[in-house]
Protein backbone atom coordinates (compact mmCIF):
# COMPACT_ATOMS: atom_id res chain seq x y z
CA UNK A 1 0.00 0.00 0.00
CA UNK A 2 1.39 3.59 -1.47
CA UNK A 3 1.93 6.06 1.74
CA UNK A 4 0.24 9.28 0.97
CA UNK A 5 2.60 12.95 1.15
CA UNK A 6 0.31 13.76 4.04
CA UNK A 7 1.51 10.84 5.59
CA UNK A 8 4.99 11.38 5.06
CA UNK A 9 4.29 15.14 5.53
CA UNK A 10 2.99 14.28 9.59
CA UNK A 11 5.89 11.70 10.37
CA UNK A 12 8.24 15.01 10.29
CA UNK A 13 6.33 16.68 12.68
CA UNK A 14 7.26 16.90 16.42
CA UNK A 15 4.36 17.87 19.17
CA UNK A 16 7.00 21.26 19.69
CA UNK A 17 6.69 22.70 16.50
CA UNK A 18 5.67 26.03 15.43
CA UNK A 19 3.46 25.59 12.63
CA UNK A 20 2.93 28.25 9.63
CA UNK A 21 -0.01 27.69 7.52
CA UNK A 22 -0.78 29.74 4.28
CA UNK A 23 -3.55 29.10 1.98
CA UNK A 24 -5.89 28.11 4.97
CA UNK A 25 -9.07 28.02 2.83
CA UNK A 26 -11.90 26.85 5.57
CA UNK A 27 -9.55 25.57 8.41
CA UNK A 28 -9.74 21.71 7.92
CA UNK A 29 -6.28 21.40 7.24
CA UNK A 30 -5.49 23.76 10.05
CA UNK A 31 -7.54 21.62 12.23
CA UNK A 32 -5.70 18.41 11.72
CA UNK A 33 -1.90 20.90 12.41
CA UNK A 34 -3.42 21.80 15.00
CA UNK A 35 -3.96 18.25 16.43
CA UNK A 36 -0.35 17.57 16.21
CA UNK A 37 1.48 19.98 18.07
CA UNK A 38 1.15 21.10 21.24
CA UNK A 39 2.84 24.35 20.21
CA UNK A 40 0.75 27.70 18.20
CA UNK A 41 -0.37 27.37 14.68
CA UNK A 42 -0.48 30.66 12.73
CA UNK A 43 -3.13 29.73 10.10
CA UNK A 44 -3.42 32.89 6.89
CA UNK A 45 -6.50 33.16 4.88
CA UNK A 46 -7.33 36.53 3.13
CA UNK A 47 -10.55 36.08 1.27
CA UNK A 48 -13.02 37.19 3.64
CA UNK A 49 -15.94 34.53 3.42
CA UNK A 50 -13.33 31.98 3.49
CA UNK A 51 -11.36 33.56 6.52
CA UNK A 52 -15.05 33.50 8.24
CA UNK A 53 -15.15 29.09 7.74
CA UNK A 54 -11.62 29.20 9.12
CA UNK A 55 -12.29 31.42 12.36
CA UNK A 56 -15.92 28.60 12.82
CA UNK A 57 -13.97 25.70 11.99
CA UNK A 58 -11.21 26.56 14.31
CA UNK A 59 -13.28 27.92 17.65
CA UNK A 60 -12.44 26.61 20.49
CA UNK A 61 -8.46 25.53 19.60
CA UNK A 62 -6.53 27.66 21.57
CA UNK A 63 -3.38 26.82 19.98
CA UNK A 64 -4.85 28.27 16.62
CA UNK A 65 -4.27 31.56 15.33
CA UNK A 66 -6.19 33.08 12.37
CA UNK A 67 -5.08 36.16 10.31
CA UNK A 68 -7.04 37.62 7.50
CA UNK A 69 -4.15 38.52 5.75
CA UNK A 70 -2.08 37.78 2.54
CA UNK A 71 1.82 36.99 2.97
CA UNK A 72 3.68 38.49 0.31
CA UNK A 73 6.97 40.19 -0.96
CA UNK A 74 5.58 43.67 0.19
CA UNK A 75 4.07 45.19 2.46
CA UNK A 76 0.77 46.78 0.62
CA UNK A 77 -2.49 46.31 -0.23
CA UNK A 78 -2.90 43.76 -3.39
CA UNK A 79 -5.47 42.71 -6.01
CA UNK A 80 -6.56 39.45 -5.32
CA UNK A 81 -8.29 37.37 -8.00
CA UNK A 82 -11.05 35.28 -6.31
CA UNK A 83 -11.82 31.97 -7.51
CA UNK A 84 -15.95 30.50 -7.81
CA UNK A 85 -17.53 28.07 -9.74
CA UNK A 86 -15.85 24.55 -9.45
CA UNK A 87 -13.45 25.51 -6.27
CA UNK A 88 -13.34 28.46 -4.39
CA UNK A 89 -9.50 27.95 -3.46
CA UNK A 90 -7.76 28.78 -6.07
CA UNK A 91 -7.73 32.04 -5.66
CA UNK A 92 -4.57 34.04 -5.71
CA UNK A 93 -2.51 37.51 -5.85
CA UNK A 94 -1.79 36.41 -9.50
CA UNK A 95 -3.76 36.99 -12.47
CA UNK A 96 -5.03 33.41 -13.69
CA UNK A 97 -3.32 32.26 -16.78
CA UNK A 98 -2.93 28.65 -18.03
CA UNK A 99 -5.30 27.40 -15.06
CA UNK A 100 -8.32 29.02 -16.97
CA UNK A 101 -7.50 26.02 -19.46
CA UNK A 102 -6.77 23.39 -17.47
CA UNK A 103 -9.60 24.38 -14.87
CA UNK A 104 -12.74 25.72 -17.28
CA UNK A 105 -15.12 25.33 -14.63
CA UNK A 106 -13.31 27.54 -12.42
CA UNK A 107 -13.77 31.06 -13.18
CA UNK A 108 -12.55 34.69 -11.47
CA UNK A 109 -15.16 37.39 -12.12
CA UNK A 110 -13.96 39.19 -8.62
CA UNK A 111 -11.37 41.06 -7.96
CA UNK A 112 -10.80 42.44 -4.57
CA UNK A 113 -8.14 44.13 -2.69
CA UNK A 114 -6.46 42.54 0.64
CA UNK A 115 -3.89 43.48 3.23
CA UNK A 116 -0.36 42.05 2.56
CA UNK A 117 2.28 41.55 4.88
CA UNK A 118 6.08 39.90 4.62
CA UNK A 119 6.45 37.13 6.56
CA UNK A 120 9.57 38.70 8.62
CA UNK A 121 7.70 41.62 9.05
CA UNK A 122 4.45 39.84 10.41
CA UNK A 123 6.92 38.02 12.50
CA UNK A 124 8.27 41.08 14.01
CA UNK A 125 5.19 42.61 14.76
CA UNK A 126 3.82 39.39 16.43
CA UNK A 127 7.09 38.58 18.37
CA UNK A 128 7.93 35.31 16.26
CA UNK A 129 11.14 34.29 15.99
CA UNK A 130 10.87 31.19 14.08
CA UNK A 131 8.92 28.86 12.47
CA UNK A 132 9.37 25.06 12.51
CA UNK A 133 6.80 23.46 9.96
CA UNK A 134 5.47 25.67 6.97
CA UNK A 135 2.53 24.25 5.07
CA UNK A 136 2.53 26.36 1.97
CA UNK A 137 -0.99 26.85 -0.75
CA UNK A 138 -0.42 29.87 -2.08
CA UNK A 139 -1.55 29.61 -5.75
CA UNK A 140 1.70 30.24 -7.36
CA UNK A 141 3.01 33.06 -4.97
CA UNK A 142 4.81 30.57 -2.27
CA UNK A 143 8.11 31.30 -3.85
CA UNK A 144 7.73 34.78 -3.91
CA UNK A 145 6.65 35.28 -0.56
CA UNK A 146 9.76 32.74 1.33
CA UNK A 147 12.45 34.62 -1.23
CA UNK A 148 11.35 38.14 0.31
CA UNK A 149 11.86 36.35 3.81
CA UNK A 150 15.33 36.47 5.45
CA UNK A 151 14.87 36.30 8.96
CA UNK A 152 11.80 33.69 8.90
CA UNK A 153 13.39 31.26 6.53
CA UNK A 154 16.04 30.14 7.18
CA UNK A 155 15.13 29.33 11.30
CA UNK A 156 12.26 26.55 8.57
CA UNK A 157 13.22 22.53 9.24
CA UNK A 158 10.12 21.21 7.21
CA UNK A 159 8.61 23.21 3.89
CA UNK A 160 5.36 21.52 2.26
CA UNK A 161 4.47 23.49 -0.73
CA UNK A 162 2.25 23.38 -3.68
CA UNK A 163 4.32 23.54 -7.02
CA UNK A 164 3.44 23.65 -10.67
CA UNK A 165 5.22 22.85 -14.31
CA UNK A 166 2.87 25.31 -15.93
CA UNK A 167 2.46 28.95 -15.40
CA UNK A 168 -0.96 28.50 -14.30
CA UNK A 169 -0.85 32.23 -12.74
CA UNK A 170 0.74 34.96 -14.72
CA UNK A 171 4.84 35.33 -13.62
CA UNK A 172 4.48 32.58 -11.51
CA UNK A 173 7.48 30.87 -10.87
CA UNK A 174 7.53 27.47 -11.97
CA UNK A 175 8.51 24.40 -10.08
CA UNK A 176 12.14 23.90 -11.70
CA UNK A 177 12.97 27.08 -10.32
CA UNK A 178 11.44 26.87 -7.33
CA UNK A 179 13.16 23.41 -6.44
CA UNK A 180 16.50 24.89 -7.17
CA UNK A 181 16.32 27.74 -4.93
CA UNK A 182 15.06 25.68 -2.44
CA UNK A 183 18.05 22.72 -2.70
CA UNK A 184 20.69 25.12 -2.91
CA UNK A 185 19.31 26.86 0.37
CA UNK A 186 19.55 23.87 2.08
CA UNK A 187 16.70 21.36 2.24
CA UNK A 188 16.34 18.18 0.57
CA UNK A 189 13.70 16.61 -1.56
CA UNK A 190 11.93 13.80 -0.01
CA UNK A 191 9.18 13.41 -1.94
CA UNK A 192 6.76 14.97 -4.49
CA UNK A 193 3.47 14.24 -6.10
CA UNK A 194 2.06 15.64 -8.94
CA UNK A 195 -0.63 13.63 -9.32
CA UNK A 196 -2.43 16.05 -12.63
CA UNK A 197 1.24 16.21 -14.37
CA UNK A 198 1.45 20.23 -13.83
CA UNK A 199 0.52 20.39 -10.50
CA UNK A 200 0.82 19.19 -7.05
CA UNK A 201 2.98 19.42 -3.93
CA UNK A 202 6.32 18.64 -2.63
CA UNK A 203 7.85 17.73 0.73
CA UNK A 204 11.20 19.61 1.83
CA UNK A 205 13.26 19.17 4.79
CA UNK A 206 16.15 20.78 5.96
CA UNK A 207 19.37 19.15 5.71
Amino acid sequence: MSVSLDEITFSYLRPDYIILEAGAHDGNDTKRLAALTKNKVFAFEPVPFLFGLLKRNTNGLKNVFAFDIALADKNTTLPMYISSGGSDASSSLLKPAAHLDKNPEVVFDEKINVKALTLDDWAALQHVTNIDFMWLDMQGYEFNMLKASKIIFPTIKVLYTEVSTTELYLSQVLYSEYKEWLLNSGFDLIKEDLPWGFTGNALFVKK
